[in-house]
C-alpha cells in the first residue's frame, strides 16, 4: 500500500514539475 503511495507522489511531483517546464517559457515572455 505504501508502495502505491510513493509511487503516486512520485508521479504528482514529475506531473508538477513538468508543468513548471512548460509554464516557464509563457511566464518569461509575460514579462
Amino acid at each position: 500500500m505504501s508502495q502505491f503511495f510513493f509511487n503516486q507522489r512520485a508521479s504528482l511531483v514529475n506531473d508538477v514539475i513538468e508543468g513548471t517546464i512548460i509554464a516557464s517559457p509563457w511566464n518569461n515572455l509575460a514579462r
